[in-house]
């Protein structure tokens, strides 16, 4: 691309977040919106009837910038930001080789295995969390189960694992290391009715060329009232950034969806789920942290922090850049 293209805010503001003015937070991050306003071209958003949303399937997005010759877009219904025109799905299975997961490609991990020790402690802080939220010893699903390292952990502990990875290489090491029963995808995998007390999905949910159909899967494989707990880049961090654009969970074709929590509420409930709960996680964080609005907003005092503290609070405590999300199946998606 050529030089920095500045986005100018020549709508109203977008429905994910908050407009300028108001109480509380709003205020200090009504500014936000400025950032994340879609281009415009002669006053109206340049849409393509190959940009379907993948979440409420409607052809009402607007372009907002271009990376690596990948359209960004926003839809104009839910507010989900995504990448239109979807590459092949057979193209996206193809990035997840060795090389994938030892840093010798474009893409992925810098040494996956190396980080198996940390990855470990990171599953048990999870299934706290899972625990915490009334997940009970039973049958668990992990989507992206990578080596089977979170599952290793969670057979360790009493559960019945299985799982779905799409590369040959590391679901291979599951199975042969880690004696994990585990499938290549979850769409031609035929589980039967309530099958599970737990699906999982860590940072799964962005690569996935449609949501929405594997969502309404889960739902189905899922017992009344089981749980899904996933976890995502949060969005909201990138607009914290000098230029947003470089923020580098966007990075495509490897992520292809871009979740805030708004968005990802209303995509778990569009298929049933109730959220029962969205926490903060990322590299400024070590492992999960929940922060209720009020201590958040305010010093212990009741006074807003001072604005010049403002980006370093809200990307190291209350963003974190990424979310974990915890929600129960309450009912069948919706028919719409």
């Amino acid at each position: 691309m050529g030089g920095k293209r500045r986005i100018r805010p020549t709508s109203p503001p977008h429905p994910s977040l908050p407009p300028p003015g108001g109480k509380g937070l709003k205020p200090l991050l009504g500014h936000l919106w400025v950032k994340i306003s879609p281009r415009r071209e002669g006053g109206r958003g340049v849409r393509s009837s190959s940009s379907t949303c993948p979440l409420c399937k409607e052809d009402r997005s607007s372009l907002w910038f271009n990376k690596d010759d990948y359209d960004f877009r926003l839809c104009e219904s839910c507010s989900l930001a995504f990448i239109g025109p979807r590459p092949p799905e057979p193209s996206l299975t193809d990035l997840y080789d060795k090389d994938y997961y030892r840093g010798d490609g474009r893409y992925g991990y810098t040494a996956y295995l190396k980080d198996c020790t940390e990855i470990a402690l990171e599953a048990k802080r999870r299934l706290d969390i899972i625990r915490r939220w009334g997940g009970k010893r039973g049958r668990v699903l992990d989507l992206g189960c990578a080596f089977g390292f979170f599952l290793d952990v969670a057979k360790r502990e009493g559960w019945e694992v299985n799982g779905v990875e799409w590369s040959r290489h590391s679901a291979s090491y599951a199975q042969e290391r880690l004696g994990i029963e585990v499938h290549p995808t979850l769409m031609k995998t035929s589980f039967p009715d309530g099958r599970f007390d737990l699906v999982t999905m860590w940072e799964y949910i962005e690569h996935l060329h449609s949501p929405l159909d594997e969502l309404m899967e889960i739902n189905r494989i899922l017992k009344q009232g089981g749980l899904l707990a996933l976890s995502t880049p949060n969005m909201l961090s990138a607009f914290l950034e000098d230029d947003f654009t470089s923020w580098k969970q966007f990075k495509p074709p490897e992520h292809l969806s871009f979740f805030t929590p708004a968005t990802i509420k209303r995509f778990l409930e569009s298929v049933g789920f109730r959220v029962l709960g969205i926490e903060s996680v990322g590299e400024a964080v070590h492992g999960f942290r929940s922060l209720g609005l009020a201590r958040a907003a305010f010093g212990s005092n009741g006074l807003p922090f001072p604005l010049r503290d403002l980006r370093q609070f809200i990307t190291g405590r209350l963003l974190g850049g990424g979310m974990i999300v915890v929600a129960k199946k309450n009912g069948l998606p919706h028919n719409d």
